[in-house]
């Protein structure tokens, strides 16, 4: 009886020290395997990387590193994307420069490596993540490089608050099907309510599409509550809205006369 009884102390305590762990959180999994970054399809990270030195005089830097013989013959401006890894120790990785002229790209690719630049790795809430880097840059002879925005536009924009629900966005949530379909749909589920009053519809439209937290608005609470039973769940998918090129939580509100 004593064997099985500490036995069972010892499963209490590895069950507690398992939920313990998870309740003050766990890291998320797919945090390693995420790559965030500073243009689409990648998502903007909690804390963007830093560059050890003066990151406005970057594409400076690059530009003095850079062969430009070759270039200068040609009168004409040179275009490439400079993309890059940012790795979760500081090192860079996957260096590639995308454009046209197949030789401008291989000189920017070179330039970047000679530099040996050093990084303090992006975060993820307090995690260090992996970080896509994508930077326009060019070269003509009679075009001097300034730098004095760069600081600002390196990184693209800022991260927008991920758990805050917006009222006011740059582009509105959407129903593919319209919204005059979505609100027959909302119609045809309440329709057996004797009586069915004006009342506002206000819900939440998550990131990915989903509709929580509805509530109704009218003058007879008990009504209400019977409307709110009737539409639930709201299983249509909408396109959510955005804010900077980000997709954001926002509250939306529909008016049945």
């Amino acid at each position: 009886m004593k064997i099985y009884f500490f036995c069972a102390l010892l499963t209490l305590n590895f069950m507690y020290s398992q939920n313990n762990t998870t309740s003050f959180g766990m890291k998320d999994p797919t945090v390693d395997e995420k790559m965030y970054g500073n243009a689409e399809p990648y998502e903007q990270a909690d804390q963007v990387p830093e560059f050890k030195g003066d990151i406005n005089n970057f594409r400076t830097s690059l530009i003095n590193n850079l062969d430009v013989k070759k270039f200068n013959k040609a009168e004409k401006k040179f275009e490439t994307d400079l993309n890059f890894i940012i790795e979760k120790d500081g090192t860079v990785s996957s260096i590639e420069a995308k454009g046209r002229d197949k030789a401008f790209n291989l000189a920017v690719e070179s330039a970047f490596r000679k530099m040996k630049s050093e990084w303090k790795s992006a975060k993820y809430s307090h995690w260090q993540v992996r970080y896509h880097v994508s930077v326009p840059i060019f070269y003509a002879q009679q075009t001097s490089v300034t730098d004095k925005n760069l600081a600002n536009s390196f990184f693209g924009v800022r991260k927008v608050n991920t758990s805050q629900i917006f009222q006011h966005v740059e582009q509105a949530a959407e129903y593919s099907r319209g919204l005059q379909n979505f609100k027959k749909i909302i119609q045809e589920k309440i329709k057996e309510i004797p009586n069915v009053y004006p009342f506002t519809m206000k819900f939440v439209i998550e990131r990915d599409g989903t509709c929580t937290d509805l509530k109704i608005f009218g003058k007879d609470e008990n009504k209400s509550e019977k409307i709110k039973r009737a539409i639930l769940p709201i299983k249509e998918v909408w396109s959510p809205a955005k804010i900077e090129g980000q997709t954001v939580r926002s509250q939306y509100a529909i008016v049945f006369e």
